[in-house]
């Protein structure tokens, strides 16, 4: 989000605000180093993402430097809003954090209108809460090609967040009836969470022929191109998650998928299971399937009618098109004079 950011705040608009990006070096240093840099200047804004886990930190700063506003852009909210307790010490004192975080921030911010809702509907605060997609198109789709049917499943290989296991099964069946002219293509394998799934492709020679997984993590610049090249993204998501602590999320309503995203901001068909609400915006270039045997049957076909693919892709483009640089920017600063008044 950071890029999309500066780039959509660029010209006379950027120019006008002093910003400080607080990167590795800084998030994890000590408290007194963060106060020593706090100190150069006096901030009028932090805006904090709840995946740094050095929340307690942040208070401290809030606290101090109590003039500053702080925006906390939060991209899982039961487990913001309603932590769990148990037995785990770290995991309490995470949950500990993020509720006396809460009680300093004075805005939110969730990347999704539907999380906003969600939000409203459960009386999560009061505060408040600001929507900004994190990304925006930058229209630089290669032409339609149909020769090659290359299907991305994006993010890390992580199977408490994705089925892989089902897009596997109905990716064999399919290229057992279609041959072997296609390529499902996972992003990298960073964590024991996705070593079932590299076992089952060094288990099968047909999936090993047509699946290519790869057991780092991808370097932006490479992971671009593979997703420019895809012909659709798929996103096989489970109903529900637990990743951070031991909240449950529930997919297209209290967390987004990054997949959802790189739909977007690559103009790209977007495959996902029946059960996930998309964005209305893009809803005409999202395809929906069932189960393994109708997953399955979509490849046949995005596959072989090409006329189809073709539609959607022009869905995909005119709908990302909504996901413009103005829009963002605009949102930014309208989010900005708002926490600001006061």
């Amino acid at each position: 989000m950071k890029t999309d950011v500066m780039e959509s705040l660029k010209d006379n608009v950027y120019s006008r605000y002093n910003w400080i990006y607080l990167d590795d070096q800084f998030i994890y240093n000590r408290f007194r180093s963060l106060n020593s840099y706090f100190m150069k200047a006096k901030y009028d804004l932090l805006w904090l993402n709840t995946d740094d886990s050095k929340h307690l930190m942040f208070v401290l700063l809030k606290l101090k430097f109590s003039r500053m506003k702080l925006l906390v852009n939060v991209h899982e909210l039961n487990s913001f809003f309603k932590p769990t307790f148990g037995f785990n010490i770290k995991l309490n004192l995470r949950s500990i954090s993020k509720k006396v975080l809460a009680t300093v921030t004075d805005a939110y911010m969730v990347n999704d209108r539907g999380m906003k809702s969600y939000i409203g509907q459960h009386r999560l605060t009061g505060k408040p809460c600001f929507v900004i997609s994190p990304v925006y198109y930058k229209g630089t789709n290669p032409p339609f090609n149909a020769d090659k049917f290359i299907v991305v499943i994006a993010g890390t290989v992580d199977l408490r967040r994705r089925d892989y296991l089902l897009a596997l099964n109905a990716w064999k069946n399919f290229v057992k009836e279609q041959g072997t002219a296609s390529e499902l293509i996972l992003a990298g394998i960073v964590n024991n969470y996705g070593l079932a799934v590299k076992t089952k492709l060094n288990d099968d020679t047909l999936l090993k022929q047509t699946v290519k997984i790869f057991d780092h993590e991808i370097p932006e610049t490479e992971f671009q191109r593979i997703i420019t090249d895809a012909t659709v993204l798929l996103s096989p998501l489970r109903v529900s998650t637990s990743v951070s602590g031991n909240a449950t999320e529930e997919y297209g309503v209290t967390k987004t998928s990054g997949n959802l995203y790189d739909a977007i901001r690559y103009a790209k068909p977007y495959l996902v299971p029946d059960f996930l609400i998309v964005p209305e915006e893009i809803r005409s270039s999202t395809i929906k399937f069932e189960d393994e045997n109708d997953l399955k049957i979509i490849f046949k076909k995005l596959s072989t009618e090409s006329s189809w693919l073709e539609m959607l892709y022009s869905h995909a483009i005119s709908n990302s098109k909504k996901f413009n640089y103005q829009l963002m920017r605009q949102q930014i600063l309208d989010m900005i004079a708002a926490i600001s008044t006061p």
